[in-house]
């Protein structure tokens, strides 16, 4: 990780009119006093709880919709468990126990959608240097029992791979060699290796003892993994080399196979999941582990990259659910840009670093406009064709450069991208509206600019159904 570039993308959060918890879950009270119970409860989602018979048959009707328009697409998912509103926490003061601006803050995070917040190394002692221990541990509790009373869920800043050569529980053995370190600033960061079982019966131990210790409700994980595909011989089937003095190269590896760290990663995951808690990883960039294992319900995405289309074209078919980086230090005409190049794949950027409204107006309110548009589409239990290759939704095909992914559940939203820099126009088979427009007239023909998303809502009609 590059943590320089984490504190550039910023923090924000307004209560602008956002639909606050629509998404699938519902805060509910919480017993602050309750111990032991370190994850937040929350109410079943509407499709379990509140829908009706007429609510059941529109979900049902709007997927045999999809399913008879649709022959093919890169990916079909069903939206569970799945929260989207994700920010970077820093405490209004140098110490972690909450004060009332803390208090202030997250009632207008819980206000805008959010749901989980992650606090950064500074949660704990200085970054890598015994990481997993935190700075004011009455403090920190204090605050996630605050955060627990807004609904919102804390998954503090760890790392399972990256630690302090000179904190006194280092073992030079876990590492592979310093020219794999990450030197910034005041530290000094080893990669360690996954396969070293030395390393595994340290870190694994101290990890889920964060849960423990403080009754957060997950971790975030920046990973530390460093692949090094790159390095002469490490892939070769006969004689592999090893690069720490403690390793067992128990698994097949490569380019697109990490087999070390997704066995490490599968355990930490399963674990965490037992304590009913929420898991997020970060790899590097637009990396992720390769693996068939379950080993994440978030993956972070985007860290200093500025080019929007190889973020969304490396990353639009990794495993759900991605967060990717929000861009910042971009013109005022692109401030959409994290947006429209996420949204049609299922993926909504995280608020960055500080307190809610730190970055200025705009920032605030250009997150809340594509967040109250986003969070209908992801409610509980939503069906998604996410690239749409083969349909009869269109009278024709598709321009090239564009993608179409369709939302539904009770209602039927298809949401359009155009990546070209020209304008181009679509026809639809059936009338939408759209719910970026305010006219909301019903139509088949629709022109998007260049660099610009659409999203529509169907105009269900008797013979659809």
């Amino acid at each position: 990780m590059k943590r320089r570039n984490f504190f550039k993308i910023g923090t924000q959060a307004a209560a602008v009119g956002v639909i606050g918890t629509g998404f699938g879950f519902t805060p509910a009270a919480v017993n602050l006093e309750k111990k032991n119970s370190f994850c937040t409860s929350y109410d079943p989602p509407a499709v379990l709880a509140t829908y009706k018979t007429e609510d059941h048959r529109a979900r049902l009707e709007s997927i045999a919709f999809a399913e008879k328009r649709i022959n093919s697409a890169v990916r079909k998912h069903l939206i569970t468990s799945y929260i989207p509103g994700h920010a970077l926490y820093k405490p209004s003061g140098k110490s972690w126990d909450p004060t009332e601006k803390d208090n202030q803050a997250m009632a207008r995070l819980r206000d805008i959608g959010i749901g989980i917040i992650q606090p950064w190394s500074e949660w704990s002692t200085p970054w890598g240097k015994n990481y997993l221990v935190a700075r004011d541990p009455e403090g920190f509790k204090r605050m996630v029992k605050l955060a627990h009373s807004h609904g919102l869920k804390v998954i503090p800043y760890t790392s399972s791979q990256f630690f302090e050569r000179t904190d006194k529980n280092f073992k030079k053995e876990w590492a592979w060699d310093k020219s794999f370190d990450l030197v910034e600033f005041d530290y000094h960061l080893a990669h360690c290796s996954p396969a070293s079982p030395d390393w595994r019966a340290y870190v694994l131990h101290h990890h889920l003892k964060v849960m423990d210790e403080y009754e957060v409700d997950g971790l975030y994980n920046d990973l530390g993994y460093y692949r090094p595909g790159e390095r002469e011989n490490f892939y070769m089937q006969v004689a592999k080399q090893k690069f720490a003095d403690d390793e067992v190269l128990a698994f097949k590896e490569g380019p697109k196979q990490d087999g070390a760290m997704a066995d490490f990663l599968a355990l930490l995951y399963a674990e965490i999941k037992r304590r009913g808690g929420i898991y997020k990883l970060h790899k590097e960039g637009v990396d992720t582990v390769y693996t068939d294992l379950k080993i994440y319900d978030y993956l972070w995405v985007g860290e200093s990259n500025h080019d929007f289309n190889f973020v969304r074209e490396s990353t639009k078919d990794f495993t759900p659910y991605v967060t990717p980086q929000r861009f910042v230090s971009v013109s005022t005409d692109q401030e959409n840009e994290t947006f429209i190049n996420s949204i049609p794949f299922m993926q909504f950027p995280l608020i960055g670093h500080g307190q809610p409204g730190d970055q200025g107006e705009k920032y605030e309110e250009t997150f809340a406009y594509w967040f109250k548009h986003y969070l209908p589409l992801v409610e509980e239990g939503s069906w998604v064709w996410i690239d749409i290759l083969s349909s009869d939704l269109f009278q024709a095909g598709l321009p090239k450069k564009t993608v179409a992914s369709l939302f539904v559940n009770r209602d039927v939203y298809l949401v359009l991208a155009n990546y070209n820099q020209r304008p181009i126009e679509i026809k639809t088979t059936d009338d939408y509206v759209s719910v970026l427009e305010l006219t909301g007239q019903a139509q088949n023909l629709w022109k998007l600019d260049g660099r610009s998303i659409q999203i529509l809502k169907l105009v269900k009609q008797a013979k659809d159904l």
